[in-house]
């Protein structure tokens, strides 16, 4: 480790233990994550931001590996200032903010961040997000902002839900505008996003909090909880997973492996959509 790692490492010790601490908390549960999915991250100060990089699991992140550094308040402001409908390509304009983001730390691996950075760095100190079979039988379904309303009603929480949208710059606009719109009447921004035929986002500028919220919902999701079955929107979930984007691998993989986690919870998921009907390249 060389003394400018070291600076690095020791100067954000206690944020980056505990945004190893969530990575790795949520990413050992296969019924909150499946390979690749999900997305965590930390802001360190009010410039930086670790994000997980592209390509890890949750449980791979550590301290000194498995993450981006990027410089969230050029992105912040970007998403903030800009109108989507200026832009001619809205996912590239996107992605270049995202790439002249990027912060290389020396003795640190020079990783591609998250395609979902844009949203993180609108949101507070830690960010968990997750394709979890819990809050996804809310999302997938066709009452799910009703199903979502009474459960945080319960809760006693503020809350947004954004309808379905490829992940990437696009989405980011869209859960800021949501956000904004669901604020308290003190301004408070909700600290629960639910994304639909997606998953499940909890903010926070406490750790601990963020790790509870984010289990507080999952649980209020399940089916138990809900007190009846869901209707599954199932030509419009088949209709988003396939046209959606397939470089994203919380999309179509989630998609598939959380059907299959869904028949040892007893969830019968599975039952919608033949194992035929998708094309042999995901198989």
């Amino acid at each position: 480790m060389n003394d400018v790692q070291s600076t690095f490492l020791d100067l954000y010790e206690d944020r980056l233990t505990d945004f190893t601490r969530i990575s790795r908390t949520a990413g050992s549960r296969s019924d909150y994550v499946q390979g690749g999915g999900g997305n965590t991250s930390c802001k360190l100060d009010s410039q930086l931001m670790a994000i997980k990089a592209s390509g890890f699991r949750l449980d791979q992140i550590a301290p000194d590996a498995a993450y981006a550094v990027l410089d969230y308040s050029k992105l912040r402001l970007f998403y903030q200032n800009t109108n989507s409908a200026s832009l001619d390509d809205v996912e590239k304009a996107g992605s270049s903010q995202a790439k002249d983001a990027a912060v290389i730390i020396d003795g640190l691996p020079v990783l591609r961040p998250s395609v979902e950075a844009g949203f993180h760095s609108l949101l507070d100190t830690y960010v968990l997000h997750t394709h979890p079979v819990y809050a996804n039988l809310l999302t997938c379904a066709v009452e799910g902002p009703e199903l979502a309303a009474r459960i945080m009603t319960d809760m006693k929480m503020n809350y947004a839900f954004v309808p379905y949208i490829n992940p990437g710059a696009q989405l980011t606009f869209e859960i800021d505008a949501a956000r904004k719109n669901a604020a308290d009447t003190e301004g408070k921004q909700p600290s629960v996003i639910f994304m639909q035929n997606h998953g499940l986002i909890a903010t926070s500028d406490d750790a601990d909090t963020c790790l509870d919220l984010h289990e507080k919902v999952n649980n209020s999701a399940s089916v138990k909880k809900t007190g009846r079955p869901f209707k599954w929107n199932r030509f419009q979930m088949l209709h988003q997973k396939i046209s959606g984007s397939q470089q994203h691998h919380g999309s179509n993989h989630t998609f598939l492996i959380q059907y299959g986690i869904s028949i040892s919870l007893r969830f019968r998921l599975c039952t919608l959509i033949s194992w035929s009907s998708f094309p042999a390249r995901w198989q």
